[in-house]
């Protein structure tokens, strides 16, 4: 594919960068207020007034890279480049954030920067959600975008699982330039991947099986009846269980909580309480079962 001549229309590109903006900008502003809330959250409109985006790291770091990129030119980027963007323009100290500043200020460059005292934080999400710059930056070259996502994102997660999920995501994303078929840019995207790199798909939890007692609201009722009676009638069941093929057909190994779960329903538990929110999402407790399943998986499972 490679060796043949990109072909792809400089206006279709412009509007694909522009709807990527759009996109980040929505999602993050009608997201932000909620951030961090473990309940079911009845959004109906921006929390902001009209036409105010709110402060959002996710885009707001790929700004401060499009600051180096247009500095230093993007023949000249490097993770030590971008490590300097960290201290200058980067405010948040907090989580993977903080560690790496913290390890750059010490005089530690990437990627140990994201390696050391961050056993904690290395394999969150916080290097593939600021992923789409790298992808307007080779739209349609993904093997070139993910050199970049790998600049990025070993700053602040080093060697670990976060980093490698942001080369996956900027592949699929400089993808989609050229290709609309999500089923073909998971299957590129995958095709890409470095040997030392495995993904795993985790299946989530069950939902609510019944009504609870502790649900009020008639919003938050209304989704509790529509969602029983999605779980109950089979419907979750079956997009599970085509996942699961899917997984199948490219090898990928699957840590299967939602199967837990289903034990526990067909043993007699009310899988509704041990949701927190009675609706969709699992307690404090029941979250160490997918760190366990996790764990089990990526360590006591033959592959």
């Amino acid at each position: 594919m490679y060796g043949d001549v990109l072909k792809i229309n400089s206006n279709e590109i412009k509007d694909k960068i522009y709807a990527c903006w759009c996109g980040k900008n929505i999602g993050g502003t009608l997201g932000a207020p909620y951030e961090g809330k473990a309940q079911l959250n009845d959004i109906k409109g921006f929390a902001n007034k009209p036409g105010e985006v709110i402060p959002n790291d996710d885009l707001d770091l790929q700004l401060a890279w499009l600051c180096a990129i247009e500095a230093k030119g993007p023949y000249n980027m490097s993770s030590k480049i971008l490590a300097e963007y960290w201290i200058d323009l980067i405010a948040p100290h907090w989580s993977e954030y903080g560690i790496c500043k913290g390890n750059l200020e010490s005089g530690i460059m990437p990627s140990a920067s994201g390696e050391l005292n961050n056993d904690k934080w290395k394999d969150s999400n916080g290097a593939w959600i600021r992923s789409e710059i790298w992808a307007c930056l080779a739209p349609g070259l993904p093997q070139i975008a993910v050199r970049y996502a790998y600049m990025d994102a070993c700053v602040d997660h080093g060697k670990g699982e976060g980093t490698y999920a942001a080369l996956l995501t900027t592949a699929m994303e400089s993808i989609a330039f050229r290709e609309s078929d999500i089923k073909k840019i998971i299957e590129e995207a995958l095709r890409l991947k470095a040997e030392d790199i495995e993904i795993i798909f985790m299946t989530p939890n069950m939902m609510n099986t019944g009504i609870s007692v502790h649900l009020h609201d008639e919003d938050f009722l209304d989704i509790a009846k529509k969602n029983a009676m999605m779980q109950n009638e089979g419907v979750f069941d079956a997009h599970i269980e085509a996942a699961r093929r899917l997984c199948g057909q490219y090898g990928i190994p699957v840590c299967d909580c939602y199967s837990i779960w289903r034990k526990l329903d067909e043993s007699g538990v009310d899988v509704t309480e041990l949701l927190s929110n009675k609706i969709n999402h699992p307690t404090r407790e029941m979250n160490k079962i997918f760190a366990q399943e996790l764990i089990r998986t990526m360590f006591l499972t033959e592959k």
